[in-house]
């Protein structure tokens, strides 16, 4: 499967070439207690798009250990 984030540089988007660094993190939503988790997890994804720009951007589950 092909994937595919936004480039800024080129206000476009563009396939991610290469996965550099996913952190996953567990999704939290505000409360009137302040913070509490749901659950759900995501991924602080850098990587590199197939013109070589630099990304990072939020992606889901998926994205954990393709780095």
């Amino acid at each position: 499967m092909t994937w595919t984030t936004y480039c800024m540089k080129h206000e476009t988007l563009e396939i991610v070439e290469e996965v550099t660094e996913a952190k996953p993190f567990m999704v939290e939503v505000a409360g009137l207690l302040g913070p509490t988790r749901n659950g759900r997890a995501a991924c602080e994804v850098r990587g590199i798009t197939d013109p070589g720009c630099k990304v990072h951007f939020i992606g889901g589950p998926k994205w954990a250990g393709r780095d």
